[in-house]
């Protein structure tokens, strides 16, 4: 399959309307250890795997992001931040199971308005999940018991823009807030409909031909696949 390679300098970005209410993310990710001396100025902490909204906490910035570190850390938390009505800084994360390095792993999460949940899985294991009390919620800096993230309320992005490997940039100048990715991306795949548990796990796994012919093997019809690059 395809494979990209970033520098944290640089980034990919398809011009695609890709967010919904109800929405399914995997790809493949592979985190060289290296130097924090080695860090652009573009990539110094956070590191965005996906996203659709800008960096920040403003109510303005619609969409959400996949990312690793918690900001201004390399503590390689997998965090999932989206925005609603109150802050661009919902995040929820797990403080036990973190992203490893010098691997491929496979990161994924899925939204649901409709069953007010959201889930991250991290390889075969879901490792955050709104509904089962798994992971940690925190909004601008406070923390919340994680039942309490409401996803009903989640602010679809009004770009037509998915970045892999950075946050969108408000002003093009400003590449300090991109949080650039470095390291590798592999088989990006993005669905609108929503799945839990072990039925994610299984999705993103899938074989690529069996999701595309809307097999019974990955649970998704051909209808449902958005985005799928490999």
């Amino acid at each position: 399959g395809g494979m990209a390679s970033l520098s944290g300098e640089s980034w990919l970005q398809l011009d695609e309307a890709v967010d919904a209410d109800e929405l399914t993310f995997g790809m493949w990710v592979y985190v060289p250890k290296v130097s924090e001396m080695s860090f652009p100025i573009s990539s110094e902490s956070m590191k965005t795997i996906a996203a659709t909204k800008a960096s920040g906490c403003a109510t303005s910035s619609r969409g959400w992001a996949l990312f690793m570190h918690e900001w201004s850390t390399t503590n390689r938390q997998l965090r999932l931040s989206w925005t609603d009505g109150v802050s661009g800084c919902n995040e929820i994360y797990s403080d036990t199971t973190v992203m490893p390095y010098d691997q491929w792993v496979m990161t994924g999460f899925t939204f649901s308005k409709a069953r007010n949940r959201a889930s991250i899985m991290m390889d075969k294991q879901l490792i955050v999940d709104t509904q089962l009390g798994l992971g940690k919620y925190v909004r601008q800096s406070t923390h919340y018991p994680i039942e309490e993230a409401n996803i009903h309320q989640r602010a679809l992005s009004d770009s037509n823009k998915l970045l892999l490997g950075a946050h969108l940039l408000t002003k093009p100048t400003d590449t300090a807030m991109a949080h650039g990715f470095i390291g590798f991306f592999g088989d990006l795949r993005m669905l609108k409909q929503s799945t839990d548990g072990s039925k994610l796990v299984n999705l993103l796994h899938c074989d690529t031909k069996d999701l595309t012919s809307g097999s019974q093997n990955c649970g998704v019809s051909t209808s449902a696949l958005h985005v799928l690059v490999q």
